[in-house]
């Protein structure tokens, strides 16, 4: 794999990974870089794909073909582990948890969403095994209160993860709050902690990160990945070209009510 300057005006990208060869549409947009497969998404996907393997027992034969919506598998002992991706952009992260067997509900910003994010996921799910999870793809806007209420795979949420959706000072409180509600949707009764809450970004502007961490850990208990683990995740899946020893991998927990800052 390579970094996103040398790959963005490619219109079909196939990303060798051990699990499956995923083929992924890019466009060119003056209005967003989030239809490209950029680095902190790739690294991040090597990452699930090392830290959260598929179970050892397949799960049953799915019920319908694969598709953008939720599709089910007869005959489950309960439901497969889910996950809630935020900015998903052309879809490799979800792609790659959901060939482990995850249900994935993948969002981003409407004409993301409605255009490489769907078709992309549409596109490798017809090419799918049959162990494969869902994808349910949903356009969601942080910045407006969050509805996820007629989501087919809704919270509560397994696992919570964003990729290079750190780029805007506008946009990091509303990015928090969103991962802040869907945690607090995926903290069991009784529970004091929240299923884990990935971020992963580049310090393309290392004041707006340092800012964008400070308020992360007022809100979450955190720690950072180490770089020890990203590389042998990395190496695992075949390696990557070019300089991704930028990319910052954060790991989030949600604060109960009255604890202080996260480490």
């Amino acid at each position: 794999m390579l970094p996103a300057h040398e790959t963005k005006h490619v219109p079909l990208l196939r990303v060798p990974f051990p699990s499956h060869t995923f083929e992924l549409a890019q466009s060119a947009s003056a209005e967003s870089n989030g239809t490209a497969l950029w680095l902190c998404g790739q690294v991040l996907a090597l990452y699930v794909l090392a830290e959260y393997p598929a179970p050892a027992a397949a799960p049953a034969p799915r019920t319908s073909q694969p598709g953008t919506g939720a599709t089910r598998s007869t005959a489950q002992l309960g439901r497969r582990r889910r996950a809630c991706e935020l900015g998903s952009g052309t879809g490799l992260t979800t792609l790659a948890l959901a060939s482990q067997g995850w249900d994935v509900l993948a969002s981003d910003v409407p004409f993301i969403a409605s255009g490489v994010l769907s078709t992309n996921i549409a596109h490798n799910l017809a090419r799918a095994r049959p162990d494969w999870g869902a994808v349910e793809v949903q356009a969601v806007d942080w910045r407006e209160p969050l509805d996820c209420a007629l989501w087919a795979l809704g919270p509560p949420y397994d696992l919570i993860l964003s990729a290079d959706t750190v780029y805007h000072p506008s946009l990091v409180g509303p990015l928090l709050d969103t991962l802040a509600s869907l945690a607090r949707l995926s903290t069991p009764l009784g529970k004091t902690r929240s299923c884990p809450v990935l971020l992963c970004l580049e310090r393309r502007d290392p004041a707006l990160v340092d800012e964008a961490l400070r308020e992360a850990k007022a809100r979450f208990a955190g720690r950072r990945v180490g770089q020890g683990s990203l590389r042998k995740a990395v190496a695992r899946g075949g390696g990557m070209q070019g300089d991704w020893e930028g990319v910052e991998l954060w790991r989030f927990t949600l604060l109960r009510e009255g604890e202080g800052e996260g480490g």
